[in-house]
């Protein structure tokens, strides 16, 4: 098992519930509102980019087309967030 790297900087980011660390119920979401971040950098990326993308340190990665998305550093050092949406409030 990877070692387990506690970020330095505040996880808690306003208007994102964080869902926690690495790939969720059915694995690495595509869905717009989710943000997969790096715990060693910050770096963020939105779940439906359709790029080759790397964040600022190397670890976390996408290679879109062949599938491949991860961390060098352990799935688990992504963390994981879901943009909040506002809810409306209808009057009767």
């Amino acid at each position: 098992m990877q070692e387990i790297i506690e970020p330095e900087f505040n996880i808690e980011i306003e208007g994102r519930k964080s869902l926690g660390r690495g790939p969720q119920h059915n694995g690495w979401g595509r869905d717009e509102n989710l943000i997969y971040k790096c715990v060693k950098c910050g770096d963020e990326m939105q779940a439906s980019n359709s790029n080759y993308w790397n964040c600022k340190c190397g670890a976390v990665h996408l290679d879109y087309d062949n599938g491949r998305f991860g961390s060098k550093s352990g799935d688990y050092n992504i963390l994981t967030y879901r943009k909040l949406t506002e809810t409306k409030h209808f009057s009767k």
